[in-house]
C-alpha cells in the first residue's frame, strides 16, 4: 500500500503542473502505473487487455480473469474531459457481458459504475476519487477495493461494488426526503427547530428569544414555498419498490470495508470562528479576529465607517474603538493595552478584551452602521478569546 501511496503522490504532483497533455499520456502515465502497483501485470494479455473490442469500438482496458473474461472495463479520457457522454455501449456491453465494474478515467478522477444498476449514468456511480483532491492514502484505499489484483480474482471486488451501489441507492432515496422533510419542520415549526433555532440565538446575543416568536418567524419563512412533494410524504417511510431518484443526486464516498459508512457533506456549522462578507467565508482561530477581521475589511470599504461607530461602542469607563490608543484601556497597564488593542486602518485603535456577548453587539452595530444586510454579513462566534 505505501508503494501505492507514493505513486498517487507522485502522479498528483505531475497532475498539478499539467504534466498529462494528452489521453495516451494518462493511460500510461497514470493508468499502467496504478495498475502495477496494484499488482497487475499490465504487459500481459492473458491479464490485461489493451485496446480490449467491445463491438465496434475498442475499451482502452480490460482486466481479465479465467474463466469470465473481462471483470472490469476502464475508459480512459483526457484529463478533465472524465465523462459518461458517448458511453452507451460501454455501458451495453458490461450489461450484456455481465462484466460488473466499469471505470471512467482522466487520470485525475476515477469514476467507478455498477453497470447492471438502475437510473442514468450518475446514478449507477458508486464511488469516485480525486487524486489531486482527497488524500492519498484515501485513494488508494478505494483504488485497491476494486481494483487490486487480488480482490478482483478473489471475487472480493464485485462484493465490495454491490455493497457500495447498494448503499449509494440508499442514500439517493433519503436524499429524495430532505425537501419535504426540512418544508415540514419549518412550515410546521416542529419543537426540536424551536428549541435549537432560540438556543443559538441565545448563544449569539446572550439572550433567549420567546419560543412564540420562534415559531411565527419559522412559519412564515416558507409560507409562500411550495415543497416539490406534499409534506405529508415525509410522514411516510419510502417504498423500496419506487426507487426513482432525482437526476445528479450527488456524489458518495467510498467505504473502506463493507460495514463502513458513505461519505456525508460536512455539518454546515464552522468548528471556529467565522464570518461570510459580501458573498466571502472567513475562517479564525479566535473570536477576536472575527471582529478585527470584519472591522478592517469594513473601514477599508468605507473610511469614515469608524467616526460613527465609534460612540456606539464606547463604554461607561472606556472606549472600544479610538484614534487615541489610551482611551481604549486609561486604566490598565501598559502590558494589558499591548495584548488587547488592534490597529485598524486610517489610524484607529480597537479594544478586543470583552465577552463574546459584546464582541455580538459591537457586531451587530457595525452591520448597522455599515447599511449592510444579514444576507451580506454574517459571522459565527465560538467563545475563543
Amino acid at each position: 500500500m505505501d508503494d501505492l501511496i507514493a505513486a498517487i503522490v507522485d502522479v498528483r504532483d505531475k497532475l498539478r503542473r499539467g504534466a498529462y497533455s494528452n489521453e495516451d499520456q494518462v493511460s500510461r502515465g497514470v493508468v499502467m502505473r496504478l495498475l502495477q502497483q496494484l499488482g497487475w501485470d499490465v504487459y500481459d494479455p492473458i491479464r490485461v487487455s489493451a485496446e480490449f473490442r467491445i463491438g465496434s469500438r475498442k475499451v482502452d482496458y480490460a482486466l481479465l480473469h479465467d474463466p469470465f473474461g473481462a471483470v472490469v472495463l476502464i475508459e480512459v479520457k483526457d484529463v478533465g474531459k472524465a465523462s459518461t457522454s458517448g458511453e452507451d455501449q460501454l455501458f451495453d456491453y458490461c450489461l450484456k457481458q455481465g462484466v460488473p465494474v466499469a471505470v471512467l478515467t482522466d487520470g485525475r478522477t476515477w469514476n467507478f459504475y455498477w453497470p447492471a444498476g438502475r437510473g442514468n449514468y450518475a446514478q449507477r456511480r458508486f464511488a469516485v476519487s480525486d487524486l489531486v483532491d482527497h488524500e492519498a492514502s484515501e485513494c488508494a484505499s478505494v483504488l485497491n477495493r476494486y481494483l487490486a489484483f487480488n480482490a478482483v480474482t478473489s471475487g472480493q471486488f464485485e462484493e465490495a461494488a454491490r455493497h457500495d451501489y447498494a448503499a449509494y441507492q440508499q442514500q439517493i432515496v433519503a436524499k429524495q426526503q430532505f425537501a419535504p422533510v426540512w418544508h415540514a419542520l419549518i412550515r410546521e415549526a416542529d419543537p426540536r427547530v424551536v428549541r435549537l433555532f432560540a438556543d443559538e440565538v441565545e448563544r449569539c446575543c446572550g439572550i433567549r428569544p420567546d419560543e412564540e416568536r420562534v415559531r411565527s418567524f419559522l412559519s412564515k419563512q416558507f409560507a409562500h414555498a411550495a415543497p416539490p412533494e406534499s409534506a405529508a410524504r415525509a410522514r411516510r417511510s419510502p417504498s423500496r419498490s419506487t426507487l426513482t431518484p432525482a437526476q445528479g443526486a450527488g456524489q458518495v464516498g467510498t467505504a473502506k470495508n463493507p460495514g463502513a459508512k458513505a461519505q456525508t457533506p460536512l455539518d454546515p456549522r464552522p468548528e471556529s470562528p467565522s464570518f461570510t462578507l459580501f458573498g466571502r467565508e472567513f475562517s479564525c482561530q479566535r473570536d477576536k479576529d472575527v471582529l478585527v477581521g470584519v472591522l478592517t475589511a469594513l473601514g477599508k470599504r468605507d473610511p469614515g465607517l469608524y467616526a460613527r461607530l465609534a460612540p456606539l461602542l464606547a463604554g461607561r469607563k472606556r472606549s472600544f474603538l479610538s484614534r487615541d490608543r489610551k482611551q481604549i484601556y486609561p486604566q490598565d497597564s501598559a502590558a494589558a493595552v499591548l495584548r488587547s488593542v488592534e490597529k485598524l486602518p486610517g489610524g484607529w485603535w480597537l479594544g478586543t478584551h470583552s465577552s463574546t456577548r459584546t464582541k455580538n453587539d459591537q457586531l451587530r452595530r457595525a452591520r448597522e452602521v455599515a447599511g449592510l444586510t444579514a444576507g451580506q454579513f454574517t459571522w459565527q462566534m465560538k467563545g475563543k478569546t
